[in-house]
């Protein structure tokens, strides 16, 4: 069974119902004990696990469940169920799925990888996003691949631009735009 498709069938599914957040988690696990009594083997314990946890969030509303059975049946009551779980739900302010920058920020990294972080953003959302890793501390050094020039401009010093895996410019953001070869390879003619 491929779980990572699977998950993301889950995921798909839940969309459909207007979930505002969701969260698969499968875990299969094997274990094996041997308890031995005055040199004599007393005991021997084999135990496999398979589950799956589903989190649905209907805005500030959520709810979790779990199952063993991995049917298709199975799979489909336990959204439907978690569906009305979190819709019958209080609401509570700190519901949700945590924002993703939010996790990459809890361990104070000195290097934060992104990938098109503001990719599918209003341009609210991207503004909000921009602003904010614009406040990271100088510390952080940010990796950024990021197609929204606006974004590049406003965060980059320093730019590389990568052409069929190989560097086709590098320098300030200014000088980057500057290139023909990037206007040639990117917008097709000179600009």
């Amino acid at each position: 069974m491929d779980y990572r498709e699977l998950a993301h069938d889950l995921l798909k599914q839940a969309a459909t119902k207007g979930t505002s957040g969701a969260e698969v988690i499968i875990v299969e696990d094997e274990a094996f004990s041997v308890q031995v009594r005055m040199r004599a083997v007393d005991t021997l314990k084999s135990a496999r696990e398979k589950r799956l946890g589903l989190r649905l969030c209907f805005g500030q509303r959520s709810a979790t469940t779990a199952t063993s059975d991995f049917s298709l049946d199975s799979l489909r009551r336990l959204l439907d169920d978690t569906a009305a779980m979190a819709r019958a739900a209080a609401e509570d302010p700190f519901s949700g799925l945590p924002e993703p920058e939010a996790v990459a920020l809890a361990t104070s990294p000195k290097l934060l990888l992104l990938d098109e972080p503001t990719a599918g953003m209003s341009p609210e959302e991207t503004q909000r996003m921009t602003r904010m890793l614009e406040g990271l501390p100088r510390e952080v050094t940010l990796l950024i691949i990021e197609h929204d020039m606006d974004v590049v401009s406003s965060l980059a010093d320093r730019v590389t631009v990568l052409h069929y895996g190989e560097v086709l410019a590098e320098g300030t953001f200014d000088e980057v735009k500057a290139d023909p070869r990037v206007y040639e390879v990117y917008l097709g003619g000179a600009g």
